[in-house]
């Protein structure tokens, strides 16, 4: 639960949800429940429901689901701190990054971009499912406004070597010290923490956790009433970080099947403020000095 000091807005964003702010960070907190506590099986066809919902509403095609989706939990996402991280890049990426300019994305850039290999609708979004006995909190949510994003992948010759460089470009690079380049780069954008994780394959980002204190202290703030804006502006004070937190992971983590040939490894930068602009890019030779130019 939140114990920093924080000015906290909340503001509704047609066809998305409430925006909760809080100095300058966001989440968009789309769907609330509480109710019984669902079986696996359940807490997927809520999810998958729901992204349904959100498509129809957006104008986007019907998704294709996978019918071997779990809900995911922590010990699904494995740090890889230590590395190294591969990527492969195109000719124009490689005279860029030669000339040590590095470009960082963010999730939106990621949802919305039309390099139809790179985009992922789903990216930074999230059904989170926190369980206390018989009782289940949902959140729908869409998080890491606030982060800068370098994708890579933590394999190269390997089966899929020929779809990525058709998919990426033929070029290569490795990154050795992973997390000398992620403290440098860090401090390049201003962001105050750093994560490395391999990336997870569900069609269905759907998270479970038991969380009893989160889960009983929702019951007694919201209680049996209607969510007036009052109540919500106490819910976004006392949750704000624990739904930053949980959203993180399956939010900016998780990807659907279909790009599980990637073996995606990413670097997440939190930042203090949301970002934005799609796209960072940052010239640094400190940066330079740590890659590893393979070519093709």
């Amino acid at each position: 639960m939140s114990t920093r000091s924080r000015v906290y807005t909340e503001s509704f964003e047609k066809d998305a949800g409430f925006r909760l702010c809080g100095d300058g960070v966001s989440i968009l907190a789309r769907a609330c429940s509480l109710g019984r506590r669902l079986s696996t099986a359940e807490n997927i066809a809520l999810s998958s429901n729901l992204d349904r919902y959100f498509d129809q509403i957006l104008g986007h095609p019907a998704r294709n689901y996978s019918a071997q989706d779990v809900p995911l939990t922590k010990s699904h996402f494995v740090q890889s701190d230590k590395g190294p991280l591969f990527k492969f890049v195109s000719d124009q990426t490689w005279g860029f990054l030669k000339n040590g300019s590095f470009k960082f994305g963010t999730a939106e850039y990621y949802r919305n971009t039309p390099n139809i290999d790179i985009q992922d609708r789903s990216e930074g979004l999230a059904h989170i499912h926190l369980v206390s006995g018989e009782d289940q909190l949902n959140v729908s949510l869409a998080a890491g406004y606030s982060c800068a994003i370098f994708c890579g992948t933590s394999q190269i010759d390997g089966p899929n070597d020929e779809v990525m460089r058709r998919r990426f470009g033929r070029k290569r690079i490795r990154i050795d010290r992973l997390e000398a380049f992620a403290t440098r780069a860090a401090q390049r954008l201003g962001a105050y923490k750093t994560r490395v994780y391999d990336v997870v394959y569900r069609d269905v980002h759907s998270y479970a956790e038991d969380c009893p204190p989160v889960v009983e202290r929702f019951k007694k703030l919201v209680g049996t009433g209607t969510l007036t804006l009052t109540i919500l502006h106490n819910l976004n004070t006392e949750f704000f970080d624990t739904f930053y937190e949980f959203g993180l992971l399956p939010g900016l983590y998780a990807k659907p099947r279909k790009y599980e040939v990637e073996s995606e490894r990413r670097i997440i930068f939190e930042t203090k403020a949301d970002i934005r602009d799609k796209t960072i890019v940052i010239e640094d030779q400190v940066l330079h000095s740590l890659v590893t130019f393979l070519g093709e």
